[in-house]
């Protein structure tokens, strides 16, 4: 089956799209992917994919000296643009000369960003190619709305309408493909949930010893866009253990690190916070596997009900404890304690008693141990993907649907 993947992104082993096009690559399919000309992020790895079956858009400037760029031009059509709309030209225009020389039988559309849907329709009404949306944690309909992208009603009823005309939607929580399911039909409606990388976070990676036994440190990547109620509740937790909170540290990774500073400052911890850069993939897992304990926030409100942290599955992967807080009846809620990460709470002096038993622990024996091994049963990344085959062999094989030439 070939199969043409569409992402922003180059696919990485740490992204979405990099997952699922390295589990397609390894089952035998024929999987190309269109991207962006420049990444929306820093990623020093290299691509799981060999570089001629990667086709990255031409860059604005040259788009713009094409035809298709000179008609665009020509009818204004720039007044009205943004940097999405001007990629989906690119990538309409990419996709019509790869398939000139290779047909896919299934377009597959990464989003976010939520450009990637319209051209996925636009290349199967082209081309007359089934096509399926991946919906992750920023959905172009749902509850949950990203920042990273501001959305207008004109926008988002487009969507709606590109969701109707998608032959598969799979979303990356249960709670979400419920919701979906009343929307646009549960037979098209799947889930996937992401997982961690077992080649990334292999089980027997030690736990790094020293000999700071007097401070427990905490590791935490802030929300893209945080809000800072959220690590508020960490602060307390540890303000709450009084002279016991100087043996606290906390390292924040990322550039989404101000709203973290302001309210370790307001809580007078700021001299147990250290923060990091969060460009080196390998560096994080590192970091993953060597703090004592791993903290995750969500907003603590129904929105956040069906939202997972990738963060969830990459302490699952390290098998470290976790320390979260946000909407407790969400599904990230139920994860954490059906599977024993450790606890999930808005409640400081919970935090803070939890705080003392590792500190104790690390005392006692000089590192917090790794959490059961069982805990990963399930969790890896390509044992969720296997229910990928059938949605896609289901694509192929409707009334129909047109099969490329082998």
């Amino acid at each position: 089956m070939r199969i043409l993947l569409l992402s922003y992104n180059a696919p990485y082993a740490t992204d979405r799209a990099g997952k699922i096009a390295r589990f397609l690559l390894l089952k035998g399919y024929d999987v190309r992917v269109i991207c962006a000309h420049e990444d929306d992020s820093l990623h020093l790895a290299e691509p799981v994919l060999p570089a001629d079956r990667i086709t990255r858009t031409l860059p604005p400037d040259i788009y713009e000296q094409t035809i298709m760029g000179r008609i665009s031009r020509l009818y204004g059509s720039k007044r009205a643009t943004d940097t999405d709309r001007e990629w989906y030209k690119a990538a309409i225009l990419t996709a019509s000369e790869l398939l000139n020389e290779w047909m896919p039988d299934v377009i597959y559309g990464v989003c976010p960003p939520h450009v990637i849907a319209p051209v996925a329709a636009r290349v199967s009404t082209t081309h007359n190619i089934p096509f399926a949306l991946d919906l992750q944690a920023c959905t172009p309909t749902g509850n949950r709305q990203s920042g990273i992208e501001r959305r207008n009603p004109k926008d988002v009823q487009k969507e709606k309408d590109l969701l109707k005309r998608a032959n598969a939607i799979v979303l990356t929580s249960q709670v979400w493909a419920q919701d979906y399911a009343r929307r646009y039909g549960a037979g098209k409606v799947h889930t996937i949930m992401d997982g961690f990388d077992p080649e990334s976070y292999p089980p027997l990676s030690p736990v790094p010893l020293n000999d700071d036994r007097k401070t427990l440190h905490l590791f935490y990547i802030p929300e893209k866009h945080p809000r800072g109620e959220q690590i508020s509740v960490l602060l307390d937790g540890i303000r709450a253990l009084a002279d016991g909170a100087q043996d606290i540290h906390l390292t924040i990774a990322g550039d989404e690190t101000e709203a973290a500073l302001k309210a370790a400052q307001a809580a007078g911890l700021n001299k147990q916070i250290s923060i990091i850069p969060a460009d080196n993939p390998e560096e994080l897992v590192k970091r993953r596997y060597g703090a004592d304990a791993l903290v995750i926030t969500l907003c603590n409100d129904e929105s956040d009900a069906g939202y997972i942290p990738e963060d969830v599955f990459n302490a699952i992967g390290t098998r470290r404890p976790v320390i979260a807080m946000g909407y407790s009846k969400g599904i990230t809620a139920g994860i954490i304690r059906e599977r024993n990460l450790g606890i999930f709470s808005n409640e400081p002096k919970v935090i803070a008693t939890r705080l003392a038993k590792l500190l104790a622990t690390k005392r006692a024996i000089g590192v917090v141990p790794q959490l059961p091994e069982a805990i990963r049963k399930n969790a890896a990344v390509d044992t969720q993907l296997v229910a990928l085959e059938p949605i896609l062999h289901g694509l192929v094989a409707a009334p129909g649907a047109k099969v490329a030439a082998e």
